[in-house]
């Protein structure tokens, strides 16, 4: 595959590895944990919205970060610590 769309991944992982070691728990899929942090606004500095720059396009059409949930940058940038405190 010569390493083509894996930029994400081990560094992901990682951070996965590192929360559930912070845990002290199998945490399997985080995504609705995530996203209910998310909502509650009570997660304390977890998440960091991206609202600038594009992450090239897809069909033509540029993708580019906004306010709130985007295709481009999703929910944000993660402070991995706070989130490990946060679960």
């Amino acid at each position: 595959m010569r390493g083509r769309n894996l930029k994400g991944g081990a560094p992901a992982a990682g951070l996965m590895a590192t929360l559930q070691q912070m845990s002290g728990h199998r945490l399997g899929a985080l995504d609705r944990t995530l996203y209910t942090l998310l909502q509650k606004k009570a997660y304390g500095g977890v998440f960091s919205d991206v609202t600038q720059g594009c992450n090239g396009s897809f069909g033509g059409v540029p993708i580019c970060a906004a306010a709130g949930f985007d295709l481009s940058t999703g929910i944000g940038a993660v402070d991995g610590y706070r989130l490990g405190k946060a679960l």
